[in-house]
């Protein structure tokens, strides 16, 4: 069975808001009395967990009335809707008296008509708010006992629903209506029955009932409009399907169905009906067996319904039957179009074309999200958790101190992944561990805060700090976080809007599903004739031989990677987004060394101490035994692909096309608002962290095979002129299209930052971008997992363009649209709006972290630019760091303003001196790039940063305005030591500046150039004094070419010295003053002179008594 697709949770929905309501009740569900009290209570089928969408379109809007019940919380019904704003919007739980058996739903244009029947036999008919609030009239809500109008009183077996009717179908094969909702109780024909019985008119008459022939129970009811008439399709234990004309009352239909003879005992259980086609006249129907005497043993046959119409309506079921074996995995639901059968079952969800004969081969299969959590933590026999401490030992077999806080980090970050996140289940491996939290307590964490409990849980369980007790703790625990989400998450149902269009409702969210991206594609079907490349979107290769070689070239790069599994990438992406303990180079390197000679022997200590030695020493003959095998597979592989290829060059030259193909797409017409507004974000944004984890892996995997291939240059007929291209050319463009992924899944995959209260850029944008979207400020959605960067880029190109969102593709996209959807969405993150390629990535990157950092994500800002800064200066893209477009000066200077904004968060002491010192670097390397003064310039004040303000040319002048303007930035987070150092170097552009020219916004000719050094000589001392740095203050204010400025300066230094009590410097000063103006005939300086002497006398006088300093005998003898 190929896979076709995946599926792709909407994130956030496991966390609605719900209104709680209770429904009351005015009947007595126990009239019966005595012992006949649990019959009573089970009068009806008992509580599953079961769940159904109805789709609602009025022309404005469009979505799904969903609603669940759960058989953990039977009394609880929740109500929900699917619409372009979900998860955002709210849901209505309300609370029965008694568990619920079935529930419909049906929107009507002014509110909601609700059916619910309890298991005691209570029918319930509800009208609910359009806005799911309340309820519309507690005054109108009927309440129904169908016991007291079944004289026999048989047990229900299952139940239907459509506006103004109940049906109810019983274990003697009847089917009973109410006309709830469009009758009053006592009006005639409020109640009636469907059933096979002869003389039926006499018996009544007569007041008894005359039986016909028995008939089965019934089965499953389901109510289908067919060309304009309401008809009751009712399925019975016995095979028979019979049909109602619900308006006559009249059966239209009873046939015999053929009973599968592939399964012994099989037995008909659930019935779906797909839309009928007014074309052909036809419906397909479909019916699930399951064998009374096999467990497990489940098949769906498919039938069509054929229909005639005129004065009387004529049903007929074709003699031509499908089957489906259900085989691994039970079924638990299935949705029928006139084309396709989709059948969703515990491993997957699969559909078949019904147009031509179908076989298994031609299924198509989609993967469910459990397959995807089981890959995330480590809990698939594929990719296990000991395949992962074995390669961290072996990597960072010289770093042992740094395994543990690695480790701890990557589980952290693949907990907190988008997709495997689920409130429900952490809480619930919270109680495993005794850690009970409120709803609201758990509303309030962060994703900082949630970091530090799981952390904490981990430890204490491990107690000891080793790394395979550490590791133990987190294995542990991912295994029961996996265990309680497939419990707590399980499928319930499907939602169908078209052939191609399918969701899943599950416990506590809801999916959409996706087409396989052609590179995904490709990997599953490198079993296939090299040929059908092409139809992978592989139509770069014209020649049949140039596919040939990369069909071979592919088989190669999965021996690599099935030799070192998925631990590979997984280490590699998190030593990007996490702890990098060595360089990427580095890794890169001891991966292939583990591909050359295997595990180091670490690795075998840590088993022995993790695993015993017994096991260990399995293990280690294992991996010796596969280890032996790889190799001599891949040499024989690349002999094979060299004679194939004739040369190595051909070789290389297929590579490099093929890596056209992993590059991120360019879309020439506009990628952002208009056409990333017609899918659900969360859709989006989880498709694209999906897609991007394929294209980031395969790229890494030719990375791989590039730097094996280096290696075994000698033993593979290299030459020194094939390791020299790809060292020099391949390695660098590989490299740089894994950067560009690492980007699209670092803004997928990680949480917003929450923002600091005393942020001045979140007060400046109000993080209200997204009120034209869903009328609400997402504030409080910061520093949730939910909410990614990704997410908030999306919101504000959407808003920053004024485009609305609109329902192209309704609330559930087409797998295939949300392919191109996040093509679009990745060349708009790798390019911007218009798809060309601007002056280098660099400058796009600068692009992405304005709007970061107009919205406070101050720490996605600093490793976004750090990344693309240590990828330019490690020469992996081909230009020069320092070009005249002046990226370079745009992207340190944003890296400065991030680290400023900083420091303002709980930093300690070293680290924020730390944030100063690489900020002040940064802004240096800013004023000194080629281009600086216009790349800086292009900077608007919009960008939610502090305004430069100059708008010349001239050096000197705009280094000194920036420069003052440092100083001014760093005086408001109160960081002086940045400060002085800028007024210090604002100094030394004075003397250069030309006050003729008009390198100011501001005329620079009406400040002399002593006032200028005076302000800023003046601006040195505060900054000095508030340093406690009273000598540097002292040389500041005699530095000062202002008199006035000095003056002042000196009155406020002198009355500092003396509130704070520094006798000794104050005498100094009083010394200095004395001697530079005691032959002044200047007023104001002898003044000044008086101050600083009477000061000093009352010094002496109060300390003549108590000691004799030599400062002090030496200002007396100078007296």
């Amino acid at each position: 069975m190929r896979v076709a697709g995946m599926e792709v949770p909407i994130i956030g929905s496991d966390s609605i808001k719900w209104i709680d309501l209770t429904v009351p009740s005015s009947l007595n569900h126990f009239e019966n009395g005595g012992n006949n009290n649990a019959a009573a209570t089970t009068f009806s089928p008992p509580t599953v967990d079961s769940a159904s969408a109805t789709y609602f379109d009025d022309g404005d809007t469009a979505f799904y009335l969903i609603w669940r019940i759960h058989k953990s919380q039977s009394n609880a019904l929740e109500i929900f809707k699917l619409s372009q704003e979900f998860p955002h919007n709210t849901g209505l739980r309300l609370s029965f008296s008694h568990p619920l058996a079935f529930i419909a739903a049906f929107p009507t244009n002014s509110h909601y008509l609700l059916y619910t029947v309890t298991v005691s036999g209570i029918v319930y008919f509800i009208k609910l708010f359009k806005d799911l609030t309340s309820i519309l009239s507690r005054d109108q809500i009927i309440e129904l006992d169908v016991r007291a109008f079944s004289s026999s009183n048989e047990p229900i077996t299952c139940i239907a629903a459509n506006p103004g009717c109940v049906l109810l179908g019983r274990t003697d094969g009847s089917v009973t209506c109410f006309q709830l909702g469009s009758l009053h109780q006592t009006a005639p024909g409020f109640v009636y029955e469907l059933r096979d019985d002869s003389g039926v008119s006499l018996g009544r008459l007569l007041g008894f009932m005359s039986r016909g022939r028995v008939v089965g129970a019934v089965q499953d009811l389901i109510i289908r409009e067919v060309h304009g008439k309401k008809i009751l399709f009712a399925l019975h234990h016995d095979g028979i399907l019979r049909a109602w004309d619900l308006l006559s009352h009249s059966r239209i239909l009873s046939h015999a169905m053929a009973v599968p003879t592939s399964i012994e005992g099989a037995t008909s259980t659930r019935l779906w009906f797909g839309q009928p086609n007014n074309d052909s006249n036809i419906v397909p129907l479909a019916i699930l067996y399951k064998s009374t005497l096999e467990v497990g043993m489940e098949v769906v046959y498919v039938y069509s319904l054929s229909y005639c119409t005129g004065d009387k309506m004529i049903l007929s079921v074709d003699s031509s039957v499908k089957s489906f074996p259900v085989n691994e995995g039970g079924c638990i639901d299935v949705k029928l179009t006139s084309d396709k059968i989709w059948i969703l079952k515990v491993n997957g969800l699969a559909y078949y074309h019904l147009i031509s004969g179908c076989t298994m081969n031609e299924a198509r299969y989609y993967a469910l999200q459990e397959e995807f959590i089981a890959d995330q933590l480590f809990q698939s026999l594929e990719h296990t958790s000991d395949d992962l401490i074995s390669t961290i030992y072996s990597i960072f077999s010289s770093e042992k101190d740094h395994i543990v806080p690695f480790v701890s980090s990557l589980y952290l970050h693949r907990l907190l992944h988008p997709g495997v996140y689920h409130n429900t289940v952490l809480r619930a491996t919270f109680l495993d561990y005794s850690k009970h939290w409120t709803d609201n307590e758990f509303q309030l964490l962060t994703v900082d805060g949630l970091k530090k409990e799981i952390l904490s849980l981990v430890e204490t369980e491990s107690m000891a700090e080793s790394p395979i007790s550490i590791f133990q703790g987190w294995k542990n625990f991912c295994c029961r976080y996996f265990e309680y989400w497939c419990k707590n998450n399980s499928p319930y149902a499907l939602i169908l809007r078209s052939s191609d269009v399918v969701g899943l409702i599950r416990k506590h969210s809801v999916s959409s599903f996706r087409s396989l991206e052609n590179t995904e594609l490709l990997i599953d079907g490198l079993s296939e004739d090299p040929g059908d490349l092409v139809g992978f979107g592989l139509d770069l290769f014209d020649d049949y031989s140039d596919r040939e070689i990369l069909f071979e070239v592919l088989r190669c790069v999965i021996n690599i990677s099935q030799q070192l599994g998925k631990t590979a990438s997984v280490i590699f992406y998190e030593s990007f987004v996490g702890r990098q303990i060595i360089s990427s180079n580095d890794i890169i390197a001891r991966l292939v060394k583990i591909l050359e000679t295997g595990y180091g022997s670490l690795t075998r200590i840590g088993h022995v101490s993790g695993l015993g030695a017994d096991v260990a020493w399995e293990r280690e003959q294992i991996d010796h035994k596969n280890l032996r095998k790889f190799s001599v597979d891949m040499l024989l592989s690349l002999h094979d692909l060299y004679k194939k290829a004739a040369s190595w060059k051909k070789v290389l030259d297929v590579i490099e096309i093929y890596l056209q193909f992993l590059v991120p797409q360019k879309f020439t017409e506009n990628s952002g608002a208009e056409t990333l507004s017609c899918l659900n974000n969360s859709i989006l944004v989880q498709a694209s962290c999906q897609i991007g984890k394929v294209m980031f892996e395969s790229a890494l995997d030719i990375l791989l095979l590039a730097s094996y291939l280096m290696n075994m240059g000698g033993q593979i007929n290299m030459t020194h002129d094939d390791i020299s291209r790809i060292q020099v050319e391949l390695v660098p463009m590989i490299e740089e299209i894994i950067s560009e992924w690492l980007i699209v899944l670092f803004f997928s995959t990680t949480p917003s930052e929450s923002p600091a209260i005393e942020d001045f850029s979140s007060q400046l944008s109000l993080l209200q971008i997204d009120s034209k979207i869903n009328k609400r400020s997402w504030r409080e959605k910061l520093g949730k997992c939910d909410f990614t960067l990704a997410s908030l880029l999306l919101l504000n190109n959407q808003s920053s363009s004024g485009y609305e969102r609109h329902l192209s593709f309704g609330c559930l996209p087409n797998p295939h649209n949300v392919i191109s959807s996040v093509q679009k969405f990745t060349s708009w993150i790798a390019w911007g709006n218009t798809g060309e390629v601007s002056s280098s990535f660099m400058r796009r990157s600068t692009e992405l972290a304005i709007v970061l950092l107009r919205h406070g994500q101050y720490d996605a800002v600093e490793y976004l630019l750090t990344t693309v800064e240590a990828n330019a200066r490690g020469e992996r893209i081909s230009r020069s760091i320092q070009d005249t477009s002046g990226d370079w000066c745009l992207l340190q200077h944003l890296l400065g303003c991030c680290l400023v904004a900083q420091t303002q968060h709980e930093l300690h002491a070293i680290l924020r001196g730390r944030k100063v010192c690489e900020a002040v670097s940064c802004f240096f390397r800013a004023a000194s790039g080629e281009g600086a003064s216009q790349a800086l310039q292009s900077l608007s004040d919009e960008a939610g940063l502090p305004y430069l303000g100059f708008n010349g040319h001239v050096s000197a002048a705009w280094k000194l305005h920036y420069y003052q303007w440092a100083m001014q930035l760093f005086e408001q987070y109160n960081l002086s030591e940045g400060a002085c150092q800028f007024a210090l170097a604002a100094l030394e552009q004075v003397d250069g500046l030309h006050l003729g020219g008009d390198g100011y916004e501001r005329n620079p000719s009406d400040e002399s150039t002593t006032t200028i050094k005076g302000r800023l000589w003046a601006n040195i001392f505060k900054l000095t004094l508030d340093l406690n740095l009273l000598n540097d203050a002292y040389c500041a204010i005699i530095s000062n070419p202002d008199e006035e400025s000095k003056y002042i300066c000196l009155r406020r230094f002198i009355i500092v010295l003396y509130e704070s009590g520094a006798i000794k410097v104050l005498l100094r000063i009083s010394l200095f003053v004395w001697s530079k103006y005691s032959l002044s005939v200047s007023l104001e300086i002898v003044s000044y002179v008086c101050v600083c002497v009477c000061v000093y006398i009352y010094i002496c006088f109060l300390i003549a008594f108590s000691w004799l300093d030599p400062i002090l005998t030496e200002a007396i003898a100078a007296g």
